[in-house]
């Protein structure tokens, strides 16, 4: 395993950003299997690589294949305190049903993709309106 700087995860997202949300290849859960991947070495996007095409199959796909969670047991530890997040941390909506939503801690702002918006970061203020009752996993490293 091996650990990112705070900077590079930062610049890593930084470089997504902008970047058009396309399903099963730039969506919130490839983009938090790749940072998994960057932060611990761990490569489980194969698990949602071009695996769907569009939000039916994804929920399709996620309930045959799994939460991001539950992929990642033993590299992720859940339900980290929210006041206790970190940058690199995942942020979990929708947590424990059929299809989650995962954007990416960046301390005062988050990593987040949505089919409407693309790839962009947004104000943590502005996050937490939106997904009041997001979840908290960190990468074990």
């Amino acid at each position: 395993m091996r650990a990112l700087t705070l900077h590079q995860i930062d610049e890593h997202a930084h470089s997504l950003c902008g970047a058009e949300f396309i399903w099963g290849k730039q969506d919130c859960h490839t983009i938090a299997f790749n940072m998994l991947k960057l932060i611990t070495g761990v490569d489980l996007l194969h698990l949602v690589d071009g695996k769907y095409d569009s939000e039916e199959t994804a929920r399709k796909h996620a309930s045959r294949s799994g939460t991001f969670v539950q992929n990642g047991q033993g590299i992720l530890s859940k339900c980290i305190n929210k006041s206790d997040a970190k940058i690199g941390d995942f942020l979990i909506s929708n947590s424990g049903k059929e299809y989650e939503q995962i954007h990416i801690n960046l301390g005062g702002s988050v990593l987040a993709s949505s089919p409407e918006h693309g790839i962009r970061i947004y104000p943590m203020k502005l996050y937490r309106k939106f997904h009041p009752d997001f979840e908290v996993v960190r990468a074990n490293v």
